[in-house]
């Protein structure tokens, strides 16, 4: 009885170990595939340099949310068409040591690729531009959402502590029900930062997206039961023992 007791302890232990694993992998998955009525948000780090050099402090938040799949069938053939539009709702995150900062830009990689037009965008940002360039080693970004292109420039965009928002409407090739997000990217300017701390005037942040609220336990809280599981296997263990 003692045994398959000691056994089961062991059991749950390794499964709450393993379940945290899984949980704090969860937040940087991507792809990521949306529907209609979907919701995602992507958390943005902020660095410089092809090798990164991280800016402490300078991050961003972008929800894009109400997707919608409007299909025009054209009886199965090469013309057939899918618009995919969507909210998006950009914040500028950043804390100190930043003491400003400009999210210019917001780029991302979807399957399938979008179309070289019927794209466009409203709100803090103005147009598409299509396979543009993002500093900093991240290259070629299949579209942004921008006011001038993928690189940033000009004065537009969300400033420290602000938030910008507008709807996005994409073209698609065929009949589409998903589309992937395959990478998210931010690009900074106007960066500016307490001195002594790492900091570059323009930056750019990669995406993780945040996984969905779920009844799964935090990450934390499955690796302190695993601890208290292996505990009571331990005194177990010592009462058995003596």
């Amino acid at each position: 009885m003692h045994a398959r007791t000691h056994t089961q302890i062991r059991r749950l232990a390794r499964w709450a170990l393993t379940t945290a694993a899984l949980a704090a992998t969860a937040a940087q998955a991507l792809p990521i595939t949306v529907t209609s009525g979907s919701s995602v948000t992507f958390d943005f780090n902020g660095f410089y340099e092809a090798n990164p050099i991280t800016i402490p402090g300078l991050t961003a938040s972008a929800t894009l949310s109400a997707f919608s799949f409007v299909l025009n069938d054209q009886a199965g053939t090469a013309n057939d068409r899918t618009t995919v539009s969507f909210d998006y709702s950009l914040t500028n995150t950043s804390t100190s040591p930043v003491l400003t900062s400009r999210v210019s830009t917001m780029g991302f990689n979807t399957t399938p690729n979008i179309l070289a037009s019927g794209n466009s965008v409203t709100g803090v940002f103005s147009s598409i531009a299509r396979n543009g360039n993002m500093p900093n080693g991240i290259g070629v970004v299949e579209f942004c959402l921008t006011n001038v292109n993928c690189s940033g420039g000009g004065g537009g965009g969300v400033t420290l502590g602000n938030t910008g928002t507008g709807t996005a409407t994409l073209r698609f090739a065929g009949l589409l029900s998903s589309l992937t997000f395959d990478g998210a990217w931010v690009r900074y300017q106007s960066v500016s930062c307490r001195q002594g701390s790492p900091c570059s005037s323009s930056a750019s942040g990669i995406g993780r997206d945040r996984p969905p609220t779920t009844s799964v336990p935090e990450p934390g809280a499955l690796a302190l039961l695993a601890l208290g599981l292996a505990g009571g296997a331990f005194s177990l263990r010592r009462r058995q023992a003596a």
